[in-house]
């Protein structure tokens, strides 16, 4: 039986114990005497994790490749309590009414946001979350099927660190929760950020144009009052602006950004979006879309 010691700071912790694999030896008696750990319950079935201070420096470790700076999981906490109430991100677009003049116009960006993606594709993304002065730096692997929905998996340094698929009917299925996105952070921002950069509306209505003479189209109002504008260009042929209202605010706004090419893919699609939600800033940029070719009996790619 090992000693009590040992089990902290040793190589060979088991799990049936409820204990991960410790941080390193102490080589110092500083450091021996801040790396004092005890044990947290997680609720994701990886057993009880350690948290250890060493040398000033908290970090979590949850087995061999789980080794989280506490900063990180303050900063998506802090993207959770901030998020619980909306604030405003700025002055909401100032629409002038339109006569209903261009029934082309408008036809043609409802296309134009019906068709932004192909209906089957994969894509790569580079991901920064923002919350005051610290960041998080991931990439998104997302996954596109008709009649499958959207599937999303959000890998860090550290693997894996939140995976879910939102359904055609707009329903969130999670399939990978860790202690870094909790389930309801992951229904409440990770699903929401995908709902409204990649999944088209149901029914657009045109509300007006701005003072430059963009289009502006709008969804009919939810059960909370929320609307949300879309911005076009002119002729309606290139989506350029996301705004979310309630109560006459702006809580959310996107900006989409540098259409590009990709190889195989029909048309240009957009490469950046930049997202402020008050709480946090979110900038997401495509590195990589191809579309799968064409099969009778292919599966989701």
């Amino acid at each position: 039986m090992k000693s009590n010691a040992e089990t902290r700071h040793g190589e060979t912790a088991t799990p049936e114990r409820g204990v991960y694999q410790a941080a390193a030896e102490p080589t110092t008696k500083a450091d021996r005497s801040c790396r004092t750990a005890f044990r947290m319950r997680s609720r994701c079935g990886l057993g009880q994790p350690a948290l250890h201070f060493g040398c000033g420096f908290p970090v979590l470790r949850l087995g061999v490749h789980w080794l989280v700076p506490l900063r990180f999981l303050a900063l998506i906490g802090a993207v959770c309590v901030s998020g619980c109430a909306s604030s405003q991100v700025g002055p909401p677009l100032t629409v002038l009414p339109d006569a209903g003049r261009d029934g082309a116009v408008v036809a043609r960006a409802r296309q134009t946001i019906a068709h932004l993606f192909p209906p089957r594709y994969r894509a790569t993304q580079r991901v920064i979350i923002t919350v005051g002065r610290q960041q998080f730096t991931g990439d998104g692997v997302l996954t596109v099927a008709p009649g499958e929905g959207c599937q999303l998996a959000v890998v860090s340094s550290l693997g894996v660190v939140t995976g879910l698929r939102v359904k055609p009917d707009g329903a969130c299925e999670l399939l990978k929760v860790t202690p870094l996105f909790r389930e309801d952070w992951s229904r409440r921002f990770v699903a929401e950020d995908l709902r409204r950069l990649f999944l088209p509306p149901a029914l657009l209505e045109p509300v007006g144009r701005l003072a430059d003479g963009r289009l502006v189209l709008q969804t009919g109002a939810d059960a909370e009052g929320m609307q949300a504008r879309y911005v076009f260009t002119a002729d309606g042929g290139r989506w350029q602006e996301l705004e979310l209202v309630r109560g006459g605010r702006s809580f959310y706004h996107a900006s989409v950004r540098r259409y590009r090419a990709f190889a195989g893919v029909p048309g240009d699609v957009p490469g950046e979006f930049e997202v402020n939600a008050g709480s946090h800033r979110l900038e997401l940029r495509i590195t990589e879309l191809s579309v799968p070719a064409a099969s009778g009996t292919e599966g989701p790619p």
